[in-house]
C-alpha cells in the first residue's frame, strides 16, 4: 500500500490532472484561457509558499506565490505560448508549456475556456538525477478532436524512461527519510523517558555525535552533487565548443565546395565547346569511313557464309562421331553399375541378418530396462501428482489474498481520487 502511494503522488505530480470545459454561444474570435489549479506536497497536502512565473515567448509576464490553500489561477490569452515554472525552497522546480494556438474560430465559444491543472511537488533530496525537471512535465494544447484544452501523451513517451529511473531514486529517497524521521522520532521519545540527568545527557550527546555524523555525510554528498554538477556543465561547455567548431569547419566547407562548383561549371563550359567541336570533325571522319566499312562488311559477310556451310559440315562429322563414342560409354557404364549392385545386395543381406541378431538381443534388454523405468516412473508420477495438488492448494490462497488486497488497493485509488 505504501509503494501504490508514493507512485500514485509521484505520477500525479508529472501528470497534469485534466478538467476542461468549454462554454457555448456564438463563435467570437477573441477568447482566453482560464488555468487554475491546487498545488499540493509529497503527502498530498495543500503547499503554500510556491513561486508561479508565467511567461510568454520566454519572457516573464507575471508572477505568483500560493497561499496555504495552495490555489493558483492565471488568465491566458489565444495564440500565444506560455510556460509556467512552480519552484519553492527545498522542492525541485517544475515546468508546464501551454500552447493555445491552433483554435478554429467555430470552435470559440463566449470566449473562455477553463482548464484545471493540479499538481504535486517534489522534495530535492541530494544525490538523485532531477535532470528531467529542466524539462516541462506536460504539455498543454488544444485538440480538435474533442474541441478541447488536454496534455499531450507523445511527448511524455519521450520522456518516460527518465521519469521512471527519477521516480525510483524518489521513492527510495522518500522511504529513507521517512524512516529517518521515524527513527528521530524514536530517539527523542527515548531520551524522553530517561530518569536520569546524566543518562539524558549521555543519550544527548550520543543524539549530537550521530547528528554530527549524518550531517558529515549530508555534506559529503552534496559536496559530490555539486562535483556531478559541476563536471557535467563542463562537458557541457566543451559540447557546445564542440559544435561552434563544427558549425564553423562546415561553414567553411561549404564556401569551398560552392568556389569548387563555379569552377567545375566554367570548365565544364569549356570542354563542352571543345567536344562539340571535335563530335563535329569525327562526325564527317565517321561518315566517310562508314561507307568504306558498309564495302567492306559486305565483302567479310559473303566470306563468312562460305565458311559458315563448310564448318558446319565438319561439325556435322564431329557430332556423328561423339555420339557413337557416347553410346558405347554409356553401355560400358550400365554394366559396371550392375555388377556394383549385385555385390552391393549380397553385403547388405549378411549386415540385414547380422543386425536383427543385435536387434533381438538389445530389444531383450531395453525391455528389461523399461520395465524398471515404469516402475520408477510410476513412484515419481505419484509424488509429483500430490506435490501439485499441495501446490494448486497453495497458489489458490495466495491469489484470494492477493485479490483481497489488489481490491483494498483499488478502493483507496477511488478514495485518494475523490478527494482531488
Amino acid at each position: 500500500m505504501l509503494i501504490y502511494k508514493l507512485q500514485s503522488n509521484f505520477l500525479r505530480s508529472l501528470i497534469v490532472l485534466l478538467s476542461c470545459l468549454a462554454l457555448p454561444v456564438s463563435a467570437q474570435v477573441e477568447w482566453h484561457l482560464e488555468l487554475k489549479g491546487v498545488v499540493y506536497d509529497e503527502d498530498n497536502l495543500k503547499l503554500g509558499g510556491v513561486t508561479i512565473v508565467l511567461k510568454q515567448g520566454g519572457k516573464e509576464i507575471e508572477r505568483k506565490v500560493t497561499t496555504e490553500t495552495g490555489l493558483y489561477e492565471f488568465k491566458l490569452n489565444s495564440d500565444e505560448d506560455y510556460t509556467l515554472s512552480f519552484s519553492k525552497s527545498s522542492y525541485l522546480t517544475k515546468i508546464i508549456e501551454v500552447n493555445t494556438e491552433n483554435v478554429p474560430p467555430k470552435a470559440v465559444f463566449e470566449g473562455l475556456f477553463n482548464y484545471r491543472a493540479n499538481l504535486s511537488m517534489l522534495r530535492d533530496f541530494p544525490g538523485i538525477d532531477h535532470s528531467i525537471m529542466d524539462e516541462p512535465v506536460v504539455r498543454i494544447f488544444y485538440i480538435k478532436s474533442t474541441q478541447e484544452f488536454g496534455f499531450d501523451p507523445e511527448y511524455y513517451k519521450t520522456i518516460k524512461k527518465r521519469v521512471e529511473d527519477m521516480q525510483k531514486e524518489y521513492e527510495l529517497k522518500l522511504l529513507e527519510e521517512k524512516a529517518r524521521k521515524k527513527e528521530e522520532a524514536a530517539e527523542k521519545a527515548r531520551l524522553e523517558k530517561l530518569q536520569s540527568e546524566e543518562q539524558r545527557k549521555k543519550a544527548l550527546a550520543e543524539a549530537e555525535a550521530k547528528k554530527k555524523a549524518e550531517d558529515e555525510i549530508k555534506r559529503k554528498a552534496l559536496e559530490e552533487e555539486k562535483e556531478r554538477l559541476k563536471k557535467e556543465a563542463d562537458e557541457k561547455q566543451k559540447a557546445l565548443e564542440a559544435a561552434k567548431a563544427l558549425a564553423l569547419a562546415e561553414a567553411d566547407a561549404r564556401k569551398k565546395a560552392a568556389e569548387e562548383e563555379v569552377l567545375r561549371l566554367e570548365n565544364e563550359k569549356k570542354k563542352k565547346a571543345e567536344e562539340l567541336a571535335k563530335k563535329k570533325a569525327e562526325d564527317e571522319a565517321k561518315l566517310k569511313a562508314d561507307l568504306e566499312l558498309k564495302k567492306a562488311e559486305e565483302e567479310q559477310k559473303r566470306l563468312a557464309a562460305l565458311a559458315d556451310a563448310e564448318a558446319k559440315k565438319k561439325a556435322a562429322e564431329e557430332e556423328k562421331i561423339r555420339l557413337e563414342a557416347e553410346k558405347k560409354a554409356k553401355a560400358d557404364e550400365i554394366a559396371r553399375k550392375k555388377a556394383e549392385e549385385e555385390a552391393k545386395k549380397k553385403e547388405e543381406e549378411a549386415a540385414r541378418i547380422k543386425a536383427l541378431e543385435e536387434a533381438k538381443k538389445l530389444a531383450q534388454e531395453q525391455a528389461d530396462i523399461k520395465a524398471k523405468q515404469l516402475e520408477e516412473e510410476k513412484l515419481r508420477l505419484e509424488a509429483e501428482k500430490k506435490a501439485q495438488e499441495e501446490e494448486k492448494a497453495r497458489l489458490k490462497a495466495e491469489a484470494e489474498a492477493k485479490k483481497k488486497e489488489e481490491e483494498a488497493a483499488r478502493i483507496k485509488a477511488i478514495e485518494d481520487a475523490k478527494k482531488l
